[in-house]
């Protein structure tokens, strides 16, 4: 049953989000469209935040589910956001509502190990700190933040593919010159 309950709310969540910016949703009419009580809301969720959350956790595993597990970050990133062009409504009405520092966790949380991974397949056997591969995936991180605001203020109107290939041509021309910097190589 708590399963259920738990689709019933993202279901109904989802629907919201579609028609209402995310700061007007309240949880009572949360829980008035999902026909259940406050305390059944508040026995599977803190609070509106945790729900979304988990909301966008769910979204991006159901997005990412079928790439394939050595696809890259640019792999992730292009699927990522043809999901935000097919749902704009969805994603603005959560944009508008975030502080920066929000959105920044939102798009660094689920880039963080592909970012990291991409960069270790670059050392070529290059011995490199943990501390200078993390400085190294933090510029990328906010890289990509940047890229992100920009795709939004541009009203998703880009092509994708295109637009990610330049961004994963750039930086990896900055790990690769990072790498042979803080291995030594550049003189």
């Amino acid at each position: 049953m708590a399963l259920l309950t738990q689709k019933v709310l993202m279901m109904k969540f989802e629907e919201m989000l579609k028609e209402m910016s995310f700061d007007k949703i309240t949880v009572t009419e949360l829980v008035r469209r999902s026909h259940i009580s406050p305390n059944t809301f508040y026995y599977h969720y803190e609070n509106i935040y945790d729900l979304l959350d988990t909301w966008i956790s769910q979204t991006f595993e159901e997005v990412l589910k079928d790439t394939d597990n050595g696809a890259g970050s640019a792999a992730k990133l292009k699927k990522i956001l043809l999901y935000c062009q097919e749902h704009s409504s969805i994603i603005y009405n959560i944009f508008y509502s975030l502080s920066r520092e929000q959105l920044e966790r939102y798009v660094i949380l689920p880039t963080d190990e592909a970012i990291i991974a991409d960069i270790r397949k670059r050392l070529a056997g290059r011995n490199i700190s943990e501390e200078k591969i993390k400085d190294m995936a933090n510029f990328c991180h906010y890289t990509f933040v940047g890229f992100f605001v920009k795709f939004l203020w541009d009203n998703m109107k880009v092509d994708v593919e295109r637009h990610v290939n330049q961004l994963q041509t750039m930086l990896g021309i900055f790990v690769d010159s990072a790498i042979r910097h803080f291995a030594g190589l550049d003189s």
